[in-house]
């Protein structure tokens, strides 16, 4: 005699709200991203130039720099407020006032 799981129709049903109700749980997330294109007074893009996101609240601060096109992209920045920072050669040093990141 075969002894195997039994679920009756109630169970899986149940089952199933419990998996589909969990799935938007999973794509939930705590950080977020700046994304941006540094350009000069002409409209030049700006490639190379070292951009910087520091965290208002702990000092944290997270670089990156500017892609041949201009753009970079700061992930995975905890939830809080920034400055941004730009720094390239030939230009003075820039930034932005403390904004709120969120998702």
């Amino acid at each position: 005699m075969h002894k195997g799981l039994k679920l009756g129709c109630p169970s899986l049903l149940a089952l199933a709200l419990v998996i589909m109700t969990s799935i938007p749980a999973l794509t939930q997330t705590i950080t977020g991203t700046v994304t941006g294109l540094v350009t000069d007074q002409s409209g030049a893009v700006v490639a190379g130039a070292k951009v910087i996101a520091i965290n208002v609240l702990t000092g944290v601060a997270t670089p990156t720099v500017t892609n041949p096109s201009g753009i970079y992209s700061l992930r995975f920045l905890q939830i809080g407020q920034y400055k941004i920072s730009v720094e390239a050669s030939s230009f003075s040093p820039q930034s932005t006032p403390a904004c709120s990141r969120s998702r």
